[in-house]
């Protein structure tokens, strides 16, 4: 198979900085909210609906528009779409950097309108990752391949928190923020039009390779037909697969917009810089611990049979939901805003070390579910689909994970701000999630072998196509 002797970081490394560019773009948005807020409206308290939106919007528009990107990139040249939304997005972050401040709404609406737009370009890049990964990393790869990109994305996301939170309260050096972020997409702008080679569609496919042999000079040109999708993505894991979508990603959203105000407000009062270099310390290195160790797992048992991924997904789910009870019910001691502010001092209480070395675990459990559900929907579904298949999972997770912070206020005042209780209310979202897990080691082998017979008989075709070419030339 052409290029595929080489390792699979030296193929999809291009993928990863796409990873590296979004997260240090959007990873600056909540911790900085409350700065930004009071930049746009000086002297005012925190416009906490404003600024929500601000980011709810782009989300919004980011999962509207992924599916025309996802339909994109099933039919055209993914590279050059690449290419196209990197310089794009590249281009309105640049403008970012130069928007108005302190002009209250005039300022606001701005800003409204340009984020919308971000979200609206730099959505194309899960459909279109996504595709491209199918057929740079091989079925025993993808979990690593998964790996490196949560990876990428946690260690690149605690330091574009811990930068933006530096640059954005020191006066006017927010905009170099933006101009760096913006760099960092022309860049890959750059790279994608010199360093990077459009793969053949299915051509890490075991089902396709082991039939055509070297995939040099075959074109996979088919197209999604309303039968292959009946046949394919309308099957019981799909349905199972993107339903319990919506739970999950509910999950994390309210999971990552209350335990920021737990430990951040009174009486805890932990500042957003510790925050940050609190996860530095503790959340990364979990995170590495369960895309690296757990990736690697995942692709041997994997390999084995597709339900192992299922089964190690629903328990991941399960553990990671007793795991966030225990983490809100460990007793954090009372600090005044200086304390909280303090790194030394909060490294001396034995019990942060205790709440650290929980968030290491649970965000090594939280990676195991990141690295092993993108390989089951891209084995469950033709190459043809990644980029649609992706592009509706985009679509569920951000208005799913966008509802999570409204849901986490209702339940904070429903409950009188006791997040204990919150949280407990809050971890049953999990349940028909993993639920649905467990009933989908029913069917997801079925669909895998369908998708299989569907790819084989293509591969045979076009070996025969080939052959005939190869015959008529040589009369």
């Amino acid at each position: 198979m052409e290029g595929q002797s080489r390792s699979l970081l030296r193929r999809a490394w291009i993928l990863l900085f796409w990873n590296a560019s979004v997260a240090f773009l959007i990873s600056s948005e909540f911790i900085n909210l409350l700065v930004m807020s009071y930049k746009i409206w000086p002297g005012e308290s925190f416009h906490a609906l404003e600024m929500g939106g601000l980011i709810t919007a782009r989300l919004w528009v980011d999962g509207v528009a992924a599916l025309f990107w996802g339909w994109l990139a099933d039919r055209f040249n993914r590279r050059k779409l690449h290419i196209f939304n990197s310089a794009a997005t590249g281009s309105l972050v640049l403008v970012n950097a130069f928007l108005p401040v302190g002009g209250g709404f005039s300022s606001y609406y701005t800003w409204l309108c340009v984020r919308m737009l971000i979200g609206a370009f730099m959505s194309g890049g899960g459909p279109l990752g996504n595709s491209l990964s199918s057929d740079l990393a091989r079925s025993e790869e993808k979990s690593q391949y998964f790996g490196y990109s949560s990876i990428t994305w946690q260690v690149v996301q605690v330091g574009s928190m811990v930068l933006s939170a530096f640059m954005f309260s020191t006066g006017e050096l927010w905009r170099a923020f933006f101009v760096i972020s913006a760099g960092m997409f022309f860049s890959m702008t750059l790279f994608l039009g010199t360093c990077f080679k459009e793969p053949v569609r299915a051509g890490t496919h075991a089902s396709f390779t082991k039939i055509i042999g070297d995939t040099k000079g075959v074109t996979y040109d088919f197209k999604l037909t309303w039968a292959t999708i009946k046949d394919t993505m309308l099957r019981p894991t799909n349905i199972l697969a993107f339903s319990e979508g919506i739970f999950t990603s509910v999950l994390f959203g309210i999971i990552d917009l209350i335990w920021l105000p737990y430990i951040q407000s009174p009486p805890r009062n932990i500042s957003p810089t510790a925050t940050s270099i609190f996860m530095l310390v503790y959340a990364v290195p979990g995170a590495i611990l369960g895309a690296y160790v757990f990736g690697k797992m995942s692709d041997k048992y994997g390999a084995r049979r597709l339900r192992n991924r299922v089964l190690i997904i629903a328990s991941s789910l399960l553990g990671s939901m007793v795991l966030i009870l225990v983490a809100f019910f460990i007793p954090l001691p009372v600090l005044t805003e200086a304390e909280g502010a303090d790194i030394a001092n909060l490294f001396s209480y034995p019990v942060f070390i205790v709440f650290g070395s929980l968030m290491l675990v649970m965000r090594a459990t939280f990676s195991i579910f990141a690295v092993n559900q993108p390989p089951i929907l891209q084995e469950i579904n033709l190459p043809e689909a990644q980029g649609r298949v992706a592009s509706l999972g985009q679509l569920v997770e951000i208005f799913s994970y966008g509802s999570g912070p409204l849901l986490a206020g209702a339940v904070l005042v429903a409950f009188g701000q006791d997040y204990q209780a919150a949280i407990q209310v809050v971890a049953l979202i999990a349940l028909p999630g993993i639920t649905m897990w467990f009933l989908a080691i029913k069917w997801v082998e079925k669909d895998q072998a369908r998708v299989k017979r569907i790819v084989e008989a293509r591969a045979r075709a076009l070996k025969d196509k080939s052959g005939n070419q190869a015959i008529s030339r040589d009369q």
